[in-house]
């Protein structure tokens, strides 16, 4: 009797043991993919909802909450870009995350956060009106700056563009992009709800690209460099690059990047004022050592992020001759 008493605990031992083990890899399998499901839908950097899980939060609030008033806004850093070139790219992600922090604590439950990528931001604001949705927003435009780091502090600005309802998430989500197109349009750093009726001119003036400019400007256009009098070719046109007689772009900056004076004759490169405005005719030379006749206009611009440049405006002129 003792022998078959103590069979039968140990097979009682062994059954609960197994489904001990059974409840605990089912429950790390939840586990698991519940991770999983979170990875699918945050952004790694921020923390925040990705796209796809902001817009399944979005869709299933407006589900639950039909017909209730609430705004759509999109949110980026301003030239920020610069900032990262300037100080590199993980100091721009330190800023995102602080900025996904900043926005955390700001609007709280009141929000539905997400980031589209790079340095845009979306979010949805729960039961706002659009004049509550604005005095919301641009109290926090307001307070967000400056990020401040053990190796420097850096004041930055945002533009927002919103749109309020009830509505669809992807109009309103459509209106809020055309009004932070709105914001940029007129300077950044700005707050701006949709408006059915600057829409198509906005819209008609937003369309065009750097591309355009690079392909189709009558004068050649350069972008110079000349922080303390160094001087360092950044950008030309196709216009620039073929009145210089190059075939690509790669090839000017090959030849004349570290050297751009070596692209106006020696006898008027005295001539220009490196650190002023300048309406000048003098004569460029072209990679075969050629001169060419030009209207040379400039003009000097500090900028916050790539110190002292020179925006330059080439105008070709009929005459042109061989240097003998």
């Amino acid at each position: 009797m003792a022998g078959k008493f103590a069979l039968l605990s140990f097979l009682f031992v062994i059954l609960v043991t197994g489904f001990v083990r059974v409840a605990i890899i089912l429950y790390e399998g939840r586990e698991s993919r519940e991770h999983l499901e979170r990875q699918a839908l945050t952004d790694t950097l921020t923390g925040l909802y990705n796209r796809r899980g902001f817009d399944d939060n979005v869709d299933r609030w407006m589900t639950e909450h039909l017909n209730s008033f609430a705004a759509i806004a999109l949110l980026d850093i301003d030239n920020f870009k610069q900032i990262n070139d300037r100080f590199g790219h993980p100091f721009g992600d330190r800023i995102l995350i602080y900025l996904s922090r900043n926005m955390e604590a700001f609007f709280g439950e009141q929000a539905i956060l997400g980031r589209n990528g790079g340095d845009e931001f979306i979010l949805l604001l729960k039961y706002v009106t659009e004049e509550q949705a604005d005095e919301t927003l641009r109290a926090f435009a307001g307070q967000v700056s400056p990020f401040v780091s053990e190796e420097r502090t850096l004041p930055f600005t945002v533009s927002i563009g919103y749109s309020a309802g009830p509505g669809s998430r992807r109009e309103m989500t459509r209106m809020a992009d055309k009004a932070l197109y709105t914001v940029k349009l007129n300077g950044r750093n700005g707050v701006e709800c949709y408006n059915s009726e600057r829409d198509e001119e906005e819209r008609s003036q937003l369309g065009f690209a750097l591309k355009d400019f690079d392909l189709y400007m009558p004068g050649g256009l350069l972008i110079m460099n000349v922080t303390e009098g160094k001087r360092k070719l950044l950008f030309a046109n196709q216009a620039a690059v073929k009145l210089h007689g190059f075939d690509s772009l790669k090839e000017l900056l090959a030849y004349a990047s570290e050297n751009p004076t070596s692209l106006v004759y020696e006898e008027d490169f005295a001539k220009i004022d490196p650190y002023g405005n300048n309406r000048l005719f003098l004569r460029i030379r072209d990679k075969h050592g050629r001169l060419k006749n030009v209207l040379f206009l400039s003009r000097f611009h500090h900028n916050e992020y790539y110190g002292d440049m020179s925006f330059i405006t080439e105008i070709p002129l009929d005459y042109e001759h061989q240097e003998g």
